[in-house]
């Protein structure tokens, strides 16, 4: 047995790193697993990955398999991060866009979870950055120049660059997970993105806190989550105000009274806290620091409630930019009552 390791990036803690692992185990007959594009978390036990996901340091994961990993703390080799427990907390899928890939309440399975003909914007909680939300035919200009991004909604860019990508882990415990990623060649500027979630099962609360950073001058900059939560539920929402969209879904810069639903619309002057009542009586506070928000409750089967820094072609609109001494910061507050 053989497994080579390559360090991607260097945590603040001396003791954790993240790697890219190959392993190849011959048990009776040749096999070979890469998991290259998986972020994993070096901490307290070891293993060979593909046959237990965690044994002791010393023991071998399955008969035959001679594998063990010494001078490090352990392993996790798995790309969804479990947070809390079985009756609350939720689940991390860093291969998929740090996304909230499972929220648990009362033993219950709150969003829409991962199937493989799902496309990568229609289940989870993921996070938007830089941009959430259209970008009018994939064009926005900033500091006089203009710059095309890549166009994945028709004619259009939707939802940023970090969704659909692998982030690295630099922090896990059983109630809290950081994971990084740059913003990618999609994005005409240098920057990285932070997403920090933590679980508090005294208060039954899940916060999720997103930070973009940049080495250039300077850059606009978007956050947000887009968090797909399954029915039976139904929304406990007003707002004082509503942008008004064109045929393309996209705000054209007027704000109107909010009609009635349903919408794919976003709204600002929050009344209240905005909530999701599910089916079972159980209500989902969804708290943020964003002073926009975007409500998509035309599917039958879940619906968006999306806190968001900016509304949908903010770059054009209300444009927020952040330089090397400025990130962006945003949190969401998931609280179960």
């Amino acid at each position: 047995s053989t497994l080579t390791a390559e360090c991607c990036n260097a945590s603040p803690s001396a003791n954790k790193q993240s790697f890219l692992l190959t392993c190849h185990c011959d048990l009776g007959k040749p096999c070979t697993h890469d998991l290259g594009l998986h972020s994993l978390v070096i901490s307290r036990w070891s293993s060979c990955s593909l046959h237990s996901s965690l044994v002791r340091p010393g023991d071998h994961a399955k008969p035959g398999c001679t594998q063990t990993i010494h001078h490090t703390r352990w392993v996790l080799l798995s790309n969804e991060l479990r947070l809390g427990s079985s009756a609350f907390g939720c689940s991390v899928d860093a291969l998929r866009g740090a996304r909230l890939s499972s929220l648990r309440i009362h033993s219950r399975e709150r969003l829409v979870t991962y199937r493989t003909n799902l496309q990568a914007t229609a289940w989870g909680a993921y996070p938007m950055v830089p941009f959430a939300g259209r970008v009018r035919d994939g064009r926005f200009t900033h500091d006089g120049v203009t710059h095309q991004l890549p166009l994945n909604a028709d004619v259009h860019a939707m939802h940023g660059t970090v969704f659909d990508v692998a982030w690295s882990t630099v922090d896990y415990s059983p109630s809290h997970a950081v994971l990084v990623a740059p913003l990618g060649p999609r994005w005409p500027f240098s920057g990285n993105v932070t997403h920090a979630i933590s679980v508090d099962a005294d208060e039954r609360s899940i916060t999720c806190n997103l930070t973009v950073t940049t080495t250039s001058p300077s850059t606009p900059a978007q956050v947000g989550w887009h968090p797909w939560f399954i029915r039976p539920a139904t929304l406990d929402v007003q707002f004082s105000e509503m942008y008004a969209r064109d045929a393309q879904y996209i705000p054209d810069g007027r704000q109107v009274a909010p009609p009635q639903g349903p919408w794919d619309d976003c709204f600002i002057g929050a009344q209240k806290t905005p909530a999701i009542i599910f089916g079972d009586g159980v209500r989902l506070n969804v708290e943020s620091d964003c002073d926009h928000w975007v409500v998509y409750d035309m599917p039958t089967h879940a619906l968006c409630l999306e806190p968001q820094s900016g509304p949908p072609d903010g770059f054009t609109l209300a444009p927020h930019v952040i330089t090397p001494q400025s990130p962006l910061q945003r949190t969401m507050k998931l609280i179960a009552r």
